[in-house]
């Protein structure tokens, strides 16, 4: 009963981690890359959240395996999974982060607002 709640615990930690993650490049790319649109920096901001976990795994696999078929598939497996935990994980921490930094930055115009 234990390892259960231990492994839950541990995907709890790894899914805050790729949101902070995420969250964390949303911030960077505001800085780095101004002039791009917020849903552009949030999709940017997600595949990082999501692939950067993924990096030492897939170095080690680089380093034992080599680019054998068995290590290739292994690789492509970890790419496959970051993709997944990007666009599950990061994506949504990454679009509501943005887009509400980005109303704050730029109010509605009451043109733009239904009254």
């Amino acid at each position: 009963m234990g390892i259960v709640f231990i492994s839950l615990f541990g995907l709890l930690v790894f899914a805050a981690i790729v949101g902070g993650l995420a969250i964390g490049a949303v911030v960077a790319l505001e800085a780095l890359a101004p002039g791009k649109g917020w849903k552009l920096r949030a999709i940017w901001a997600a595949l990082f959240g999501g692939y950067v976990p993924a990096l030492v795994p897939l170095g080690a696999l680089i380093a034992e395996e080599g680019l054998s078929r068995e290590g290739t598939i292994a690789i492509l497996s970890l790419l496959v999974g970051g993709l997944i935990f990007a666009v599950l994980l990061g994506f949504p921490a990454a679009y509501f982060f943005a887009r509400g930094r980005e109303a704050k930055r730029n109010p509605a115009s009451p043109a733009d607002t239904f009254e």
